[in-house]
């Protein structure tokens, strides 16, 4: 019984990006339109701080925007992850730090909680004025003193205007 418990636990949580982008898009259906979304943390977790990108899900999370929002450019960013250690496909639209960050994205998606990810995140709030953040954690809204973004979403949290 323990294995059919772990495979049910396994493969829920490798449903929740699916489900999770799938129900940002029924809240903001105009997002279907976006051309650039930031992937904000890449590693397998963001506490305490790692470069493993193994068992991360932010790789099937960018493999299911890609399917539901054709053509956008999805950019990475993880101080802590050297673009080395990403898939060939997803290297030259990595960030270790926003200082070269030359666009505004109209979706932001917070895939773990990392300290040095939400600095860099900080150090930018004014390019998120027009964003959709989504926040897998719901921790990054606490980091500002005001609203972030043109809409904010915590993950089985509340939402944010």
């Amino acid at each position: 019984i323990v294995m059919i418990i772990t495979k049910a636990s396994r493969t829920t949580h490798e449903s929740v990006p699916s489900l999770a982008i799938g129900e940002l898009l029924k809240r903001s259906p105009d997002l279907i339109r976006s051309k650039t979304v930031l992937i904000a943390g890449v590693a397998f977790k963001g506490f305490p701080e790692t470069d493993d990108t193994r068992g991360s899900l932010a790789f099937s999370l960018i493999s299911d925007l890609k399917k539901r929002i054709p053509g956008v450019g999805v950019y990475t960013l993880d101080p802590m992850v050297p673009a080395s250690r990403l898939p060939s496909e997803l290297r030259s639209n990595h960030l270790t730090s926003l200082y070269s960050w030359s666009f505004s994205p109209e979706l932001v998606i917070l895939q773990h909680d990392g300290i040095t990810t939400e600095k860099a995140l900080l150090e930018s709030k004014e390019r998120l004025a027009d964003a959709v953040i989504f926040d897998f954690w719901g921790k990054f809204g606490q980091s500002f003193d005001g609203p972030i973004g043109r809409e904010y979403y915590a993950f089985g949290g509340s939402h944010v205007d």
